[in-house]
């Protein structure tokens, strides 16, 4: 299965940014590589990294998906149109390895084979993921492709294609230049109340951008930044409620 697994981001300061999400969202810290200015953490479902080391581009987000066979991924991948900008490459345990590619609406995407112990999961989960399109329709169409994700799609009012990667699901919106812009990836973390963890996101020194977006009989969505400003969003289920 084709799963999302682990998300990279830009930090400054790994120790301020770690201590930042674990006393929001009580993810775990797991580990620091100074050598590679890279940290470590859990949260209730998958994997963050906190690249210092200017290996991932300020204020963007790469999440990996679960991949067998790098390489014939990568391949996979350019066969259908993305361009690749990460061969395969070994991590340090010698068993492990990640590749890129850029796919065609432009977002940087990850692929891990992962050998590792299995890491207790800590905090709360990520729920959701938004990847930026041109063409929502011809991007759910390439990742079915390449990583059989099934694709979903809500008729107006909403006009909004999503799909499921393992335990997690996603969308893709369409770029605006207002609320998506291009290479635009966003991870949504739950919220059982929107109001009180903006509040605690900007006693933390986050920002927040707009307000609270209500989705009639879905759920309530916030967009925010943390103290590097690459871009979050909570989600707050309603769907049973």
């Amino acid at each position: 299965m084709h799963s999302i697994i682990h998300v990279d981001f830009h930090t400054a300061d790994r120790k301020k940014s770690g201590e930042f999400f674990s006393n929001l969202f009580g993810w775990q810290h797991l580990y620091d590589d100074d050598a590679s200015n890279y940290s470590g953490l859990q949260t209730g479902n998958i994997a963050i990294g906190l690249d210092s080391g200017g290996n991932h581009p300020p204020k963007t987000t790469t999440f990996y998906i679960a991949s067998d066979d790098v390489e014939a991924d990568l391949a996979k991948a350019e066969a259908n149109g993305a361009k690749i900008v990460m061969q395969k490459y070994m991590l340090p345990n010698g068993e492990s390895s990640i590749g890129q590619f850029v796919d065609p609406a432009g977002n940087v995407i990850g692929l891990l084979h992962l050998v590792a112990p299995e890491t207790p999961k800590a905090g709360r989960p990520i729920v959701w993921t938004e990847l930026a399109a041109n063409d929502p329709e011809q991007s759910a169409k390439f990742y079915q492709d390449l990583f059989d994700w099934k694709h979903s799609y809500m008729e107006a009012p909403y006009d909004y294609h999503s799909f499921m990667a393992g335990e997690i699901g996603g969308g893709f919106s369409k770029i605006d230049n207002q609320l998506y812009s291009a290479n635009d990836t966003v991870i949504f973390i739950a919220s059982e109340d929107v109001e009180a963890d903006q509040t605690a996101i900007t006693n933390a020194g986050g920002t927040v951008e707009g307000d609270v977006i209500d989705i009639p009989q879905i759920g309530r969505m916030l967009f925010w930044r943390d103290l590097d400003e690459n871009r979050f969003a909570l989600f707050q289920d309603i769907s049973e409620s």
